[in-house]
């Protein structure tokens, strides 16, 4: 979300699908992006979450991904370091839930470390011969997740105030149209390009 979107009373709500077709029309550049965002939102509710009632905050610690969304987001390009990284960012998200009583609040960690465990095996589908390597970019699914949680987090601090957003703005349109022809050269390559 650019800083235009927010004056014009656009809400931090992103449907999931969006993170899941961006992220695999970019071949999963747009996961870095989608990140890096998202750390820099959770970074400014920090001081919100220490405005809240003693009961409010209870596990709702900033971690290390919040409190250093800028190191954190260079951590999430080091193979490995970004399933621990990434598991922070799920406890992060876990600990936001406004339902107390939801499964992923509850079993934070279990959640955290299952959503990043997938998102790394998904990516390992990259070693497949071609084209099925381009399972990889399935990845983005934990993800989507992810945000579908932050979406219920926002909607409550929001109050249903701001705009959602349903349609993908001018760049992102941009960024599909020819992240769908790099795609579609990728996924055709092997078939053209001699052995």
């Amino acid at each position: 979300m650019t800083g235009v979107e927010e004056d014009l009373g656009y809400s931090k709500q992103q449907p999931p699908w969006h993170v899941f077709v961006l992220s695999v029309l970019t071949l999963s550049l747009y996961n870095f992006y989608w990140f890096y965002k998202n750390l820099l939102l959770l970074n400014q509710e920090i001081p919100a979450q220490s405005a809240a009632t003693p009961t409010e905050t209870a596990g709702k610690k900033p971690r290390f991904c919040q409190l250093h969304p800028y190191f954190s987001t260079l951590l999430f390009f080091l193979p490995v370091v970004n399933m621990i990284i990434l598991m922070e960012f799920f406890a992060a998200t876990g600990d936001l839930i406004p339902d107390q009583e939801s499964f992923w609040h509850k079993n934070n960690l279990f959640c955290a470390f299952a959503l990043a465990l997938s998102f790394g095996a998904l990516f390992l589908l990259s070693v497949l011969p071609n084209p099925y390597h381009l399972f990889y970019l399935t990845n983005a699914l934990p993800l989507a997740v992810a945000q579908q949680a932050l979406n219920k987090h926002w909607h409550k601090t929001e109050n249903g105030s701001l705009l959602l957003r349903s349609a993908f703005n001018p760049l992102e349109l941009v960024v599909i149209f020819f992240g769908a022809g790099c795609l579609g050269l990728v996924a055709i390559s092997s078939s053209v390009l001699p052995h």
